[in-house]
């Protein structure tokens, strides 16, 4: 059973980790940041050692969780001098770009953090890989304290990128949908609050039908004519007015 976990970064994730293992009983027992400051807040945060150097890290804990950008992930690890499982959060590095352990695995939460707007669904996937059996049992272990062994998914590399690849389109680029809408409704000095309700809905649907059976709107009922006022209405927004024709053809392919 892992008990004992140094985390490595101090942004979003790590943040969220930090406070999920010691809420289920996991002592972390120390916190490691590029940057001092962060590595401090963190730190105090969870009542547990800090630093911004390398060397300062434990030689041996249970495990030891890399919670940085993909850029660094490998960097640090070839910088780490540690005894223990090793495993990083990345959602599309493959789990060999840490194999300078003998120990090695991935802990990918599949949900979106952010340290000033804590989660408002506790209940997300924790997608798990290990180089070994045993480790592989007590990530998905670990995995289970904190989500539900039901929401904990073994997969492999391959996979992993597919999810990733996957929620990039269901969460990073709607959310960037929202922010043009947004942007649309305050040139006629609007707020997004009149929209909020919406997509609300749309999102509660995917829990009771397929994206395809949800999908509503001018271009899945092929009415040409409202898409062609929009198209005019984005004139003076090429970009948005490129983004509404291409996605707008892509529906119409698929319904």
């Amino acid at each position: 059973m892992i008990n004992e976990v140094v985390l490595i970064g101090a942004g979003n994730v790590a943040t969220y980790m930090g406070n999920a293992l010691q809420a289920n009983g996991v002592q972390v027992v120390f916190v490691l940041s590029q940057s001092l400051e962060s590595a401090q807040r963190l730190g105090q945060q969870l009542n547990t050692e800090y630093s911004a150097n390398i060397a300062d890290l434990p030689v041996k804990s249970d495990l030891y969780i890399i919670a940085v950008s993909d850029d660094a992930i490998k960097k640090l690890a070839n910088q780490m001098d540690v005894t223990g499982l090793v495993v990083h959060t990345s959602g599309t590095l493959d789990v060999e770009v840490i194999s300078n352990f003998p120990e090695i695995g991935v802990f990918y939460p599949l949900q979106t953090f952010s340290m000033s707007n804590p989660l408002q669904n506790e209940e997300f996937p924790i997608c798990v890989e290990a180089t070994s059996s045993d480790n592989l049992y007590h990530l998905k272990e670990l995995a289970a304290r904190l989500v539900g062994i039901e929401s904990v998914y073994k997969l492999n590399s391959k996979q992993r990128k597919a999810v990733h690849l996957a929620a990039v389109f269901a969460s990073n680029y709607s959310n960037h949908m929202y922010q043009i809408a947004e942007e649309l409704l305050k040139k006629e000095n609007l707020d997004l609050d009149i929209l909020r309700p919406l997509i609300v809905e749309t999102a509660e649907k995917v829990k009771r039908m397929s994206p395809k059976d949800a999908q509503t709107g001018p271009a899945k009922r092929g009415d040409i004519k409202v898409m062609g006022d929009h198209m005019q209405e984005l004139e003076g927004e090429p970009d948005y007015k490129a983004l509404y024709e291409m996605i707008g053809n892509s529906i119409v392919k698929r319904k």
